[in-house]
């Protein structure tokens, strides 16, 4: 009798063990296509990514970018522009109406938007000679804000020329250096 309840346990143990290893293999099956399926968003994620930080990297470099962010902040500052003043208002008007570069980072691209209407203000202001210091020193802080976010989304900025700089301060910075110097 001993001898039969010894078989008949160790059918159920073998059963049990078919069972219990088709059970494992379909939950490691499982886990690994999800965890296959994690990495391949991943990787799609950070591919769209990159490509994203690409493309506004390009964008910050357009043309269009590049005349909104030193020309026209060159004229608002100073007042020259290298046109003829019908060309500056075209190049207003066509800012006015939001024909430029948009950027695929959205807050990258809200902030420029801010930054193009001010542009277009201040600038269509300074034709006019109605424009005050305090004016262009918060659009230059505006302006570095914005650049401030351009790096945090998508790395190093490229310059395509003269830059930004306020000439006040570029003119202190030498004073200082001269002083320095003794001369």
């Amino acid at each position: 009798m001993q001898s039969e309840v010894f078989k008949d346990w160790m059918t159920v143990l073998g059963f049990g063990g078919i069972v219990g290893t088709v059970i494992a293999l379909l939950l490691k099956s499982v886990f690994d296509r999800k965890s296959q399926e994690s990495e391949h968003r991943w990787q799609d994620e950070r591919a769209l990514r990159s490509r994203t930080q690409d493309t506004d990297r390009a964008t910050y470099n357009q043309t269009l970018t590049i005349l909104a962010r030193e020309h026209l902040a060159r004229f608002i500052r100073t007042g020259e522009w290298a046109m003829e003043n019908g060309d500056l208002r075209q190049v207003l008007t066509g800012f006015s109406q939001r024909t430029y570069e948009h950027f695929l980072d959205p807050v990258v691209n809200q902030a420029w938007e801010h930054l193009v209407a001010e542009t277009v203000k201040l600038a269509s202001r300074r034709l006019s000679n109605q424009i005050w210091d305090l004016e262009i020193q918060q659009y230059n802080r505006l302006l570095t804000e914005w650049e401030d976010i351009c790096k945090r989304s998508f790395g190093p900025l490229g310059r395509s020329g003269g830059g930004h700089e306020d000439p006040s301060r570029e003119d202190s910075a030498v004073r200082r250096a001269d002083t320095a110097r003794g001369a």
